[in-house]
């Protein structure tokens, strides 16, 4: 990819929730996408540093002259990932401007991938910026370039997925947008400053459990959330995905406490966590990462024993730690 991202793409504020500690869980996996500029990868270690996926770059098309290549590490990325036990997919980096240039890219890119076996989808990464010749293509007409491509690629058993940045979406795409999204998985791509190299408002550069994914009324299953990763293995910066599975057009996760004020007599059992669930932002009732603290009239924290034994109004304060919307409290009155 160019070492300069579209602009349109790069400008970021929003900033995910820290986790206290890593929590594994099943609904995401680490990943990354790289090219021949990566060098000579050891791909054990990049298996060993917790990456379970890659988007391999196959080939592509100049962004000026428009002139198409052929990666020449793809060959050797892909067979060296898929023996380290890293799952792939390829992706090619796409400046058509018209159906026959599309057909033209997905050509080269089906000759490529040919014989290797393709874990994940195989991505039309259509990129603009400016000074790209990419840059007069909106509407119906990049509709039908992204649409070209893709239908060749399911065409051939392949799983088709277009890699694309918000402006893409809701400004060339526009009205359009769903007459892709709705046909072909999205490689979405919205980085998060914090995750860079040089932020000192993040511990880790990789995403964790409980950090925030960006809530949009589109479902997207491959979100690129960093351009400038550190992963062992790789001598030099490379972007930083996750695969979500599951929903990703997300509600607000909801605490759900049947009685906000039980009364109890002093000594009689009593457990906080009866009648109370979470509900995931993918809407999954749970009790998982679901937990409460007590306090007293004066504010101090005090165990349930404590409480059970002596008369008192008491304040439960529940938290839940949703796997891509961050931490949220509810609290009732004991």
């Amino acid at each position: 990819k160019p070492t300069t991202p579209p602009a349109a793409a790069i400008t970021v504020t929003s900033k995910p929730t820290p986790t206290m500690a890593p929590i594994k869980v099943v609904n995401y996996q680490l990943g990354i996408d790289i090219s021949e500029f990566q060098g000579n990868i050891d791909w054990k270690k990049v298996k060993a540093d917790g990456i379970e996926f890659a988007f391999i770059r196959c080939g592509g098309r100049g962004y000026s002259k428009g002139g198409l290549y052929e990666d020449k590490k793809f060959a050797q990325n892909v067979k060296n990932a898929k023996a380290a036990g890293v799952k792939v997919g390829a992706y090619f980096f796409s400046q058509a401007i018209t159906v026959e240039e599309a057909i033209e890219e997905a050509s080269l890119t089906l000759a490529m991938v040919n014989g290797y076996g393709m874990d994940l989808p195989v991505v039309m990464d259509w990129e603009t910026g400016s000074g790209y010749r990419t840059q007069v293509l909106k509407g119906q007409n990049f509709a039908n370039v992204l649409d070209a491509y893709c239908s060749m690629i399911a065409q051939n058993g392949y799983t088709p997925c277009v890699y694309l940045c918000s402006d893409d979406i809701n400004n060339r795409l526009g009205k359009y947008s769903g007459q892709i999204l709705g046909k072909y998985k999205l490689w979405y791509a919205y980085p998060y400053s914090c995750y860079w190299k040089s932020s000192s408002s993040y511990k880790s550069n990789y995403y964790q459990t409980g950090d925030t994914i960006p809530p949009r009324s589109f479902s997207y299953e491959y979100w690129q959330y960093s351009w400038h990763g550190k992963v062992a293995g790789i001598s030099t910066e490379v972007d930083l995905n996750i695969r979500i599975l599951g929903n990703t057009t997300l509600k607000a996760p909801e605490i759900n406490i049947t009685n906000k004020a039980p009364t109890t007599s002093v000594g009689r059992d009593f457990n906080p966590m009866d009648g109370v669930t979470a509900k995931t932002s993918q809407g999954v009732s749970t009790t998982k990462d679901l937990t409460y603290a007590l306090t007293n009239a004066s504010g101090q924290a005090v165990s349930l024993d404590q409480a059970k034994q002596t008369i008192g109004k008491y304040l439960i304060t529940y938290t839940f730690k949703d796997p891509f919307r961050g931490t949220i409290t509810d609290t009732a009155g004991w």
